[in-house]
Protein backbone atom coordinates (compact mmCIF):
# COMPACT_ATOMS: atom_id res chain seq x y z
CA UNK A 1 0.00 0.00 0.00
CA UNK A 2 3.17 2.71 1.07
CA UNK A 3 3.49 2.42 -2.89
CA UNK A 4 0.68 4.55 -3.68
CA UNK A 5 2.73 7.55 -2.58
CA UNK A 6 5.43 8.91 -4.37
CA UNK A 7 8.80 10.03 -3.61
CA UNK A 8 7.84 13.57 -3.21
CA UNK A 9 4.59 13.39 -0.86
CA UNK A 10 4.52 14.48 2.63
CA UNK A 11 2.58 12.08 3.76
CA UNK A 12 4.55 9.28 3.17
CA UNK A 13 8.02 11.20 5.41
CA UNK A 14 9.14 9.51 8.92
CA UNK A 15 6.74 10.47 11.80
CA UNK A 16 3.64 11.89 9.22
CA UNK A 17 1.42 9.18 9.13
CA UNK A 18 4.06 6.34 9.36
CA UNK A 19 7.40 5.96 10.91
CA UNK A 20 9.85 3.54 10.87
CA UNK A 21 11.71 4.27 14.14
CA UNK A 22 10.77 5.42 17.60
CA UNK A 23 13.11 6.72 20.22
CA UNK A 24 11.47 6.22 24.02
CA UNK A 25 11.53 9.57 25.59
CA UNK A 26 11.76 8.50 29.46
CA UNK A 27 14.68 5.55 28.58
CA UNK A 28 15.81 6.55 25.13
CA UNK A 29 15.16 2.72 24.09
CA UNK A 30 14.86 2.91 20.03
CA UNK A 31 12.85 1.17 17.90
CA UNK A 32 13.32 0.90 14.48
CA UNK A 33 11.69 -1.78 11.57
CA UNK A 34 11.68 -2.40 8.14
CA UNK A 35 8.08 -2.22 8.11
CA UNK A 36 6.01 0.67 8.96
CA UNK A 37 4.77 1.56 12.03
CA UNK A 38 1.28 4.18 12.25
CA UNK A 39 2.25 7.38 13.42
CA UNK A 40 -0.93 8.66 13.64
CA UNK A 41 -2.21 6.78 16.42
CA UNK A 42 1.28 7.12 18.46
CA UNK A 43 -0.01 8.95 21.83
CA UNK A 44 3.00 9.79 23.87
CA UNK A 45 1.37 10.81 26.80
CA UNK A 46 -0.73 8.14 27.22
CA UNK A 47 1.79 5.42 26.35
CA UNK A 48 3.93 6.90 28.14
CA UNK A 49 2.37 8.21 31.60
CA UNK A 50 -1.39 8.19 32.02
CA UNK A 51 -2.54 5.08 30.12
CA UNK A 52 -5.05 7.18 28.91
CA UNK A 53 -5.55 8.29 25.57
CA UNK A 54 -5.63 11.96 24.85
CA UNK A 55 -6.08 12.39 20.83
CA UNK A 56 -9.01 13.30 19.00
CA UNK A 57 -10.24 11.75 15.95
CA UNK A 58 -10.96 13.86 13.58
CA UNK A 59 -12.40 11.06 11.09
CA UNK A 60 -13.84 13.76 8.50
CA UNK A 61 -11.41 16.36 7.95
CA UNK A 62 -11.09 19.30 5.59
CA UNK A 63 -9.34 16.97 2.55
CA UNK A 64 -12.23 14.99 2.70
CA UNK A 65 -14.40 18.40 1.73
CA UNK A 66 -12.32 19.20 -0.91
CA UNK A 67 -11.83 15.83 -2.28
CA UNK A 68 -15.60 15.35 -2.16
CA UNK A 69 -16.50 18.81 -3.94
CA UNK A 70 -13.90 18.28 -6.08
CA UNK A 71 -15.23 14.94 -7.51
CA UNK A 72 -18.63 16.05 -7.46
CA UNK A 73 -18.36 18.99 -9.58
CA UNK A 74 -16.31 17.03 -12.07
CA UNK A 75 -18.96 14.60 -12.38
CA UNK A 76 -21.75 16.94 -12.78
CA UNK A 77 -19.94 20.19 -14.71
CA UNK A 78 -17.01 18.63 -15.53
CA UNK A 79 -13.63 19.90 -14.97
CA UNK A 80 -13.79 23.75 -13.72
CA UNK A 81 -11.15 25.62 -12.31
CA UNK A 82 -13.14 25.55 -8.57
CA UNK A 83 -12.66 21.58 -8.69
CA UNK A 84 -9.27 21.70 -10.31
CA UNK A 85 -8.63 24.34 -7.14
CA UNK A 86 -9.93 21.68 -4.61
CA UNK A 87 -8.15 19.08 -5.46
CA UNK A 88 -4.52 20.98 -6.02
CA UNK A 89 -5.27 22.43 -2.00
CA UNK A 90 -4.66 18.42 -1.42
CA UNK A 91 -1.48 17.71 -3.70
CA UNK A 92 -0.27 21.03 -2.83
CA UNK A 93 -0.13 20.39 0.83
CA UNK A 94 1.34 17.43 0.98
CA UNK A 95 3.99 17.95 -2.04
CA UNK A 96 7.48 18.12 -0.36
CA UNK A 97 9.02 19.59 -4.19
CA UNK A 98 7.55 23.08 -3.93
CA UNK A 99 4.54 22.92 -6.52
CA UNK A 100 1.79 25.34 -5.81
CA UNK A 101 -1.84 25.23 -5.79
CA UNK A 102 -1.35 27.39 -8.81
CA UNK A 103 0.53 24.63 -11.02
CA UNK A 104 -1.22 21.96 -9.87
CA UNK A 105 -4.52 23.54 -10.72
CA UNK A 106 -3.37 24.16 -14.08
CA UNK A 107 -2.19 21.12 -15.09
CA UNK A 108 -5.81 19.43 -13.13
CA UNK A 109 -7.76 21.28 -15.50
CA UNK A 110 -5.98 19.79 -18.43
CA UNK A 111 -7.27 16.33 -17.74
CA UNK A 112 -10.76 14.82 -18.77
CA UNK A 113 -13.14 14.41 -16.43
CA UNK A 114 -12.82 10.07 -15.86
CA UNK A 115 -9.14 11.33 -15.11
CA UNK A 116 -9.89 13.98 -12.84
CA UNK A 117 -12.09 11.80 -11.19
CA UNK A 118 -9.60 9.35 -10.52
CA UNK A 119 -7.04 11.75 -9.47
CA UNK A 120 -9.78 12.34 -6.77
CA UNK A 121 -9.78 8.73 -5.39
CA UNK A 122 -6.26 8.06 -5.86
CA UNK A 123 -5.97 11.47 -3.17
CA UNK A 124 -8.56 9.83 -1.17
CA UNK A 125 -6.23 6.75 -0.50
CA UNK A 126 -3.18 8.97 0.13
CA UNK A 127 -5.41 11.64 2.39
CA UNK A 128 -7.11 9.08 4.24
CA UNK A 129 -5.01 5.75 4.94
CA UNK A 130 -5.54 5.62 8.68
CA UNK A 131 -8.92 6.70 8.88
CA UNK A 132 -10.51 3.45 7.21
CA UNK A 133 -12.56 4.83 3.59
CA UNK A 134 -10.79 2.79 1.52
CA UNK A 135 -13.36 0.45 1.55
CA UNK A 136 -16.16 2.54 1.56
CA UNK A 137 -14.91 4.29 -1.48
CA UNK A 138 -14.64 1.11 -3.33
CA UNK A 139 -18.06 0.40 -2.88
CA UNK A 140 -19.15 3.49 -3.81
CA UNK A 141 -17.20 3.75 -6.98
CA UNK A 142 -17.12 0.20 -8.06
CA UNK A 143 -13.84 0.23 -8.85
CA UNK A 144 -11.26 -1.65 -7.30
CA UNK A 145 -7.21 0.36 -6.86
CA UNK A 146 -4.38 -1.65 -7.80
CA UNK A 147 -1.39 -0.14 -7.04
CA UNK A 148 2.00 -0.78 -8.63
CA UNK A 149 4.32 -2.63 -6.94
CA UNK A 150 7.55 -1.55 -8.80
CA UNK A 151 6.74 2.98 -9.62
CA UNK A 152 5.86 4.90 -6.64
CA UNK A 153 2.61 6.86 -6.64
CA UNK A 154 1.62 4.95 -9.38
CA UNK A 155 -2.66 3.73 -9.08
CA UNK A 156 -4.89 2.64 -11.62
CA UNK A 157 -8.72 1.41 -11.11
CA UNK A 158 -10.40 -2.04 -12.59
CA UNK A 159 -14.08 -2.66 -12.17
CA UNK A 160 -14.43 -4.49 -8.45
CA UNK A 161 -16.29 -7.22 -9.62
CA UNK A 162 -13.82 -9.84 -11.24
CA UNK A 163 -11.01 -8.00 -9.56
CA UNK A 164 -8.31 -9.93 -7.30
CA UNK A 165 -7.24 -8.58 -3.70
CA UNK A 166 -3.44 -8.84 -2.06
CA UNK A 167 -4.69 -12.10 -0.65
CA UNK A 168 -5.69 -13.41 -3.88
CA UNK A 169 -9.47 -13.36 -3.24
CA UNK A 170 -11.79 -12.54 -6.00
CA UNK A 171 -14.75 -10.02 -5.39
CA UNK A 172 -17.97 -11.08 -6.05
CA UNK A 173 -21.21 -9.12 -6.68
CA UNK A 174 -22.57 -11.10 -2.97
CA UNK A 175 -19.21 -9.29 -1.49
CA UNK A 176 -21.06 -5.61 -2.00
CA UNK A 177 -24.38 -6.25 0.31
CA UNK A 178 -25.11 -7.88 3.85
CA UNK A 179 -27.54 -10.93 4.01
CA UNK A 180 -30.97 -9.90 4.97
CA UNK A 181 -31.84 -11.24 8.17
CA UNK A 182 -33.80 -14.67 8.31
CA UNK A 183 -36.07 -12.71 10.85
CA UNK A 184 -36.87 -10.19 8.36
CA UNK A 185 -37.60 -12.58 5.47
CA UNK A 186 -40.11 -14.39 8.09
CA UNK A 187 -41.87 -11.39 8.84
CA UNK A 188 -42.30 -9.63 5.40
CA UNK A 189 -42.71 -12.70 2.50
CA UNK A 190 -41.76 -10.22 -0.25
CA UNK A 191 -38.21 -9.69 0.65
CA UNK A 192 -35.92 -12.26 -0.90
CA UNK A 193 -32.15 -12.95 0.56
CA UNK A 194 -29.40 -11.21 -1.72
CA UNK A 195 -27.50 -12.72 -3.83
CA UNK A 196 -24.77 -15.24 -2.52
CA UNK A 197 -26.55 -15.47 1.11
CA UNK A 198 -29.20 -18.46 0.14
Amino acid sequence: FLNVYDKDDLRIKPNQFYHWSYTNPINGKKWTSEDAGIWYYVDEQALLTTGRGTKDWNFYRYPEALLTAAEGIAKSTGVSAEAAGYLAQVKARANTAGKSVAAFTAELQGLSAENFVKECWKERLREFPLEYKMWDDIVRTKMFPVISTTEAGKVDFVPLIGAKNASGATFKESDLLWPISPDEIQRNNKLTQNPGYQ
